[in-house]
């Protein structure tokens, strides 16, 4: 029995190593993606740098956390793309409101994954955006 469990365990591992680097193809014609350890940054997941357009994604963490990480990271940058420069918005005004900031990359994200047929369920994505939420205090 933990046999079968370790084997799902891999595959599913292997799915999201294989899907993570899909992804970052993809978004990588948008943005620079650089992938870091616990060293440059200390113990987060990712991170999205506005004014050097590139995400951080922090590979001491599963491949299922990292693949999300950089959907939401991605969502960050979608809201600064499609909402805050064409709405005139100010980011650093925006950026100090961590709920909205962190809404903002949920729904963006969400919406970029639901209009490309990638594979999480909304039941994972909020939960990956709950845990956010708490890591920063904010519930």
């Amino acid at each position: 029995m933990m046999e079968n469990y370790i084997k799902i365990k891999e595959a599913v591992d292997d799915f999201y190593y294989e899907e993570f680097n899909i992804l970052k193809s993809e978004i990588q014609k948008d943005i620079k993606v650089e992938i870091i350890n616990n060293s440059e940054f200390g113990d987060i997941g990712g991170r999205f740098n506005f004014l050097k357009q590139i995400i951080y994604v922090n590979s001491e963490q599963s491949n299922e956390n990292m693949f999300l990480t950089l959907l939401h990271e991605y969502g960050h940058f979608l809201t600064f793309r499609d909402y805050i420069y064409k709405h005139n918005i100010c980011p650093y005004d925006y950026g100090k409101n961590i709920l909205k900031r962190e809404l903002a990359a949920y729904y963006h994200g969400w919406k970029y994954i639901k209009s490309n047929s990638i594979k999480v369920s909304k039941k994972k994505w909020k939960e990956h955006h709950i845990q956010i939420l708490k890591d920063y205090g904010v519930l």
